[in-house]
């Protein structure tokens, strides 16, 4: 799949949009609640609540509460996220994120977003929002984090190691091994919204705020797009690196020869099918390869024609109860690795959550994971990680 910036006039649509999205975002009182989501040229921009749902991890059955929320908005879209340890229970060793790390809302404000400007979905904006106009000035300049440093090296790789002992060779097991970096805040995060790779057509960019926790992301992982009667899904499994030049094409032969590269990929699809099955009939084509500046991923496209699934049927196949773990880690996960994304029956989106920025309790920071098989070495996962944390593009402080 191409990447937009060989498109020129598609890439200054996509630019354009981003810019506005971000003109919106930077406007609105920042102590409201706050929500940006879409791509690749097409954003909503949701501004304080009418209503919002603050769900706490763990709880024995949240889907009545969630039910509830999503008939109150009546079809009108609802934005937010929902964490993947949504229905497990807390850990008594690990400590809990300090925000809500499943929450939804019903925008005061909607806007909808192109590279013409916005449109007013939902609410009454005061006339202020009339004089919001994208910055004139360039992109800032950006660059990749840097995950190498050694000093968490040696306790993620003995959690790999753990992670391969409760596998035991099995080819149905897979654990996600996530480890977590501090990020220099000297920017504030709607400035993501503006950096990194230009949304690919399945890639998400997004921004969140609310109860002192922020997150901006750029998700290659599209996991629901569609409606209730008939979804895609774009579902990655198995990393790999990008070069520049000639260099890259072998990578790319590599990449697809790579046996545990394929193996992860069959095992977590074969995984993700059985989960939509349960909405209806499942159609997949693929694997191909998705591209991003820095890296690859093996992706494969699902088509579902679901039999008469309601919105939480949906989202309970899209955050399927999770496996027992082999470690938990020495730190929340929150929203990290959830969904996010636009919440109504007839226009889903919801991407997963990664490839973000998080900023709580006077700390910013990122994840990167990578899903151990039984094919997988400590060290090749750590080098997974590092791959993924360069495909993080955070602002240059000048």
């Amino acid at each position: 799949m191409s990447d937009l910036h060989v498109l020129p006039e598609r890439a200054r649509l996509v630019t354009t949009a981003r810019a506005w999205a971000h003109a919106l975002a930077e406007h609105a009182d920042p102590h409201e609640d706050l929500v940006v989501y879409g791509g690749p040229d097409t954003f909503l921009v949701g501004v304080g609540s009418s209503a919002r749902l603050a769900l706490d991890p763990g709880e024995a059955n949240p889907w009545p509460a969630v039910t509830e929320f999503l008939d109150h908005a009546a079809g009108a879209p609802v934005l937010g996220h929902l964490a993947p340890d949504l229905l497990r229970p807390p850990h008594a060793d690990t400590p809990p994120p300090g925000y809500p790390a499943s929450w939804l809302t019903l925008p005061r404000l909607l806007f909808q977003v192109d590279a013409t400007g916005p449109t007013v979905l939902r609410g009454r904006p005061g006339p202020d929002w009339d004089e919001v106009r994208p910055a004139d000035r360039a992109a800032p300049r950006a660059a990749p984090l840097d995950g190498t440093g050694e000093q968490d090296r040696p306790a993620y790789e003995l959690a790999v190691r753990r992670a391969l002992d409760w596998i035991d060779g099995d080819p149905d097991r897979r654990a996600t091994v996530a480890r977590r970096i501090e990020v220099a805040p000297h920017f504030p995060l709607t400035r993501l919204l503006l950096t990194g790779p230009p949304p690919n057509p399945t890639c998400r960019l997004f921004h969140v705020r609310h109860d002192g926790f922020l997150m901006s992301g750029n998700s290659p992982e599209l996991l629901v797009h569609g409606n209730l009667a008939a979804f895609r899904s774009y579902k990655l499994a198995g990393t790999g690196p990008r070069q520049r030049g000639s260099a890259d094409r072998e990578l790319a032969a590599a990449f697809l020869r790579d046996h545990k590269i394929l193996a992860e990929h069959a095992a977590t699809l074969a995984a993700w099918r059985r989960s939509l099955r349960r909405l209806g009939a499942v159609v997949g084509a693929g694997p191909t390869v998705l591209d991003r500046h820095r890296l690859r991923h093996l992706m494969t496209v699902l088509t579902v024609q679901a039999d008469h699934a309601s919105l939480t049927d949906l989202l309970r196949a899209a955050l399927p109860a999770p496996a027992t773990p082999p470690a938990d880690l020495p730190f929340p996960r929150g929203a990290y690795h959830g969904i996010v994304g636009r919440f109504q029956p007839g226009r889903l989106s919801l991407s997963k959550v990664v490839r973000t920025v998080f900023q709580e309790s006077g700390q910013t920071y990122a994840f990167a994971g990578a899903t151990v098989t039984r094919d997988s070495t400590p060290a090749g996962e750590w080098a997974d990680t590092c791959h993924k944390f360069a495909d993080i593009e955070v602002p240059v402080e000048l």
